[in-house]
């Protein structure tokens, strides 16, 4: 195995590396939402209080974020 090959190889590595940090990242966030949208909502389905809705809009910014990060890593391909 050349050095070029070698140096493709671990970049491919760390590029996988990310992406796994990145996805559990998501459904860890993905979970905290859920949890902060269950503990908040009335038996109507709404959310009771302001501070529900800012952390999960919160959570759907650093979401957000993390997607553009994904679809970047996967677009330099």
């Amino acid at each position: 195995m050349d050095t070029e090959t070698k140096l493709t190889s671990c970049e491919e590595y760390v590029k996988n590396e990310k992406l796994k940090q990145i996805d559990q990242m998501i459904a860890e966030i993905n979970a905290m939402k859920a949890d902060a949208i269950a503990r908040s909502k009335t038996r109507s389905g709404v959310l009771k209080h302001k501070s529900a809705w800012q952390e999960v809009e919160r959570y759907e910014f650093m979401l957000m974020h993390l997607r553009v990060d994904r679809a970047n890593l996967l677009g330099g391909e």
